[in-house]
């Protein structure tokens, strides 16, 4: 096999035979390492070949990927200068060590599989940013060949997964190869959409606990992990942070211009001075007449915090028009108004900048009118009632224009998942006012049907509704359906279903129509008579529930009907064999902890909390790549990430580990720094050769 070819059919393995690895062909894999180039030629490096099976098993478990441990040998890649930095900044071990792991995964290729996601997956991150993963992993590409492009993220906190519930672990590697022949296409019942590898893995439930199983091994009918509520560091937000900088002058009282200008001058000498070195006009400092980044430019200078300077801001002045405003914060009466407009709105930048509502009905009218006066002070409305017995009310505004516009809420809200869950909670409650519904159906067989439902003619609109909604957390579904009448439009709905979901709506987001806060109401006392009676989807524990409960009660000798109202009703749910909902196996651990202390009580009361619910997979489709490419990360500590927001998958092989853990293996000084763990089980040519160290000289066995 040529360079080329290898270069060619290299993929990410995790899958390995149980044969043995001859030592010429590990002895092959270790010289690509040796004849690999580096900065000056400095070669600082040592590579631990690992086959001990014991030691194996240790190092799986440091990094959490049991697939190690599978491998015949593991080369550990140590960095023996880790201070050392390259003129460009990057550390040199980080370019350095790439170039010989990737001989050696060249030299080592034979069969395997890419183990990536297609570019539209998008990644979330702890501020609440969301990025397509393409596009973040071609921005922190460092090393390239025609097969394979790796490179180094660090600062980074992605959504992942530990311990049952969501949370944010930092990136450090990213992994870019060429398309497959085949993606899978995986969708959930929540309405959930994964284009992935067939041999990347994803955590399904299993009557053994959840377990990672490749793509192309999962069927119909298994269930995912799905984040129920999803926390991020959040800071307060500003009307200034979604304005465009140059275009709005910022407005202060008489005592707070005082101030400012006593500022400037006891830093820069005088306001001729403060003019010149800052680079704004005589006229504006004398007045303090500032755009947004020229305040944000004298803050710098004078070390003074931006936001700081919030609570005496009165009023913006762009376009010839001044805005008068109690707060320049984000509020929940403005987030409420912005739902509406979102819902049932129009904006136009063209015409005079004018933004419009309509309702059918005059009490939500008269509640915009209310909101948009209370916001902005002394600026008025029209209302108009139209031949369809519609209302409309029009406002020309060119700074709620640009926040509309800014924000997107009428295209793709996004950025609204950076804002805090009480200023969601009122966005999404001005979107269900203006276009939502709250449907209850009864069936003499099913009885009832409760919903709560948002519509949007746009997917992208209604899916970034159910990623806010978990934001809150709710677990909610997307539904698709075509309107009837003349335009048949494509409409899709993000669902409330369950009892606990629909409750948390209620308590936390609620509506301003009378309409809906009577059936809420209603809901409500259904509810409390008909208790854990409701739909129960996506309250179901995991299957392992069961078996955990019935191991605590053999332990400590408690008889299956002290924990439940008859012996079979816990004895079928302990054999596993049917799904039960999370709220039957709660009473069943709060009799359980009230007779007994066990640690796997703790376990239980985790895998039955509301912090993340199952989702069934419905469809699995093979299709054609849409992208050129495939991409793939690296999570630290938990080696999981839940693109989309959607349900857990694994991350690719690149380096992650406990590196204090690895170092305690193999006898590793603390001065080095452990790169790489890699999985070796192929073997593969010769490359040229090529003046290095000696073999013995970088590689050691079993230990340093």
């Amino acid at each position: 096999m040529d360079v080329h070819q290898a270069i060619k059919i290299r993929r990410s393995v995790r899958d390995y035979k149980a044969e043995s690895l001859p030592e010429e062909k590990l002895k092959k894999v270790l010289e690509a390492a040796r004849l690999a180039p580096s900065a000056h030629n400095e070669q600082e490096w040592k590579f631990v070949v690992v086959r001990d099976a014991e030691k194996r098993n240790q190092l799986s478990e440091a990094a959490g990927q049991s697939f190690l441990a599978e491998a015949p040998a593991i080369i550990v890649v140590v960095a023996t200068d880790p201070e050392h930095v390259l003129s460009s900044g990057v550390p040199a071990y980080a370019v350095d060590l790439a170039i010989a792991v990737d001989h050696m995964t060249l030299q080592a290729t034979e069969e395997g599989l890419g183990t990536c996601l297609e570019g539209s997956a998008e990644l979330i991150f702890d501020d609440g940013t969301i990025e397509r993963i393409d596009n973040f992993v071609e921005k922190r590409i460092r090393l390239k060949n025609e097969n394979l492009e790796i490179g180094i993220s660090k600062g980074s906190k992605i959504l992942s997964w530990e311990s049952f519930s969501p949370t944010f672990v930092n990136t450090f590697a990213v992994e870019k190869l060429p398309k497959e022949k085949k993606i899978l296409k995986i969708k959930t019942q929540s309405g959930g959409n994964l284009a992935i590898t067939p041999d990347h893995k994803i955590i399904i439930d299993t009557i053994d606990g959840p377990k990672l199983v490749r793509a192309d091994g999962i069927k119909i009918g298994d269930y995912v992990y799905s984040p129920r509520k999803i926390d991020i560091n959040n800071n307060e937000l500003s009307i200034l942070d979604f304005l465009l900088e140059n275009k709005f002058f910022v407005h202060f009282d008489k005592k707070s211009i005082k101030k400012i200008k006593n500022q400037l001058r006891d830093s820069f000498g005088n306001l001729k001075k403060a003019s010149e070195k800052l680079k704004i006009s005589y006229d504006r400092i004398r007045y303090v007449n500032f755009t947004i980044s020229n305040l944000k430019k004298i803050c710098a200078e004078l070390k003074i915090k931006f936001e700081d300077l919030f609570l005496e801001i009165k009023g913006l002045a762009s376009q010839g028009s001044f805005y008068k405003l109690k707060s320049v914060f984000l509020t929940s009466d403005l987030m409420y108004l912005l739902g509406l407009i979102s819902a049932e709105g129009s904006v136009d930048e063209k015409d005079n900048f004018r933004i419009c509502f309509s309702n059918s009905e005059k009490g939500m009218i008269k509640i915009f009118c209310e909101k948009y006066k209370k916001i902005f002070p002394g600026m008025s409305t029209q209302i108009i009632k139209r031949e369809n017995q519609n209302f409309l009310v029009r406002v020309n505004n060119f700074l709620l224009t640009k926040l509309c516009k800014n924000l997107q809420i009428k295209e793709d809200p996004k950025i609204i998942f950076k804002i805090n869950e009480k200023l969601i909670a009122s966005f999404i409650k001005g979107v269900f006012d203006g276009d939502g519904s709250a449907p209850i159906c009864y069936d003499k067989k099913k009885g009832y049907s409760i919903r709560i439902k948002i519509s949007s003619a746009n997917k992208l609109f209604t899916e970034r509704i159910r990623l806010l909604l978990k934001r809150i957390g709710i677990a909610s579904s997307l539904f698709s359906w075509k309107s009837k009448g003349f335009s048949n439009t494509k409409m899709f709905e993000a669902v409330v279903s369950n009892e606990f979901d629909i409750l948390t709506f209620i308590k936390k987001i609620g509506s301003g129509r009378l309409v809906n806060q009577r059936k809420f109401e209603w809901m409500k006392n259904f509810y409390l008579k008909n208790k854990n009676k409701g739909h129960a989807t996506f309250m179901l524990a995991p299957l392992i529930c069961g078996r955990l409960i019935k191991e605590i009660r053999k332990k400590h000798n408690i008889s299956a009907n002290k924990i439940a109202p008859y012996a079979t009703y816990l004895t079928n749910r302990e054999r596993c064999q049917e799904r039960t909902r999370k709220d039957i196996f709660k009473n069943f651990y709060n009799s359980l902890k009230r007779k007994c202390k066990d640690k796997k009580l703790d376990i239980l009361e985790k895998m039955i909390s509301p912090e993340f619910y199952l989702d069934r997979i419905t469809q699995i489709k093979e299709k054609n790549p849409f992208d050129k490419n495939v991409y793939d990360i690296t999570a630290s500590n938990t080696h999981l990430f839940i693109p989309n927001g959607d349900f857990v998958v694994s991350n690719c092989w690149i380096g992650a580990f406990n590196q204090e853990e690895v170092k305690k293996v193999l006898g590793i000084p603390e001065r080095y720094k452990v790169v790489v763990l890699l999985p070796l089980g192929f073997p593969a040519d010769k490359p040229k050769p090529k003046s290095r160290k000696k073999l013995e000289e970088i590689v050691s066995y079993e230990k340093f």
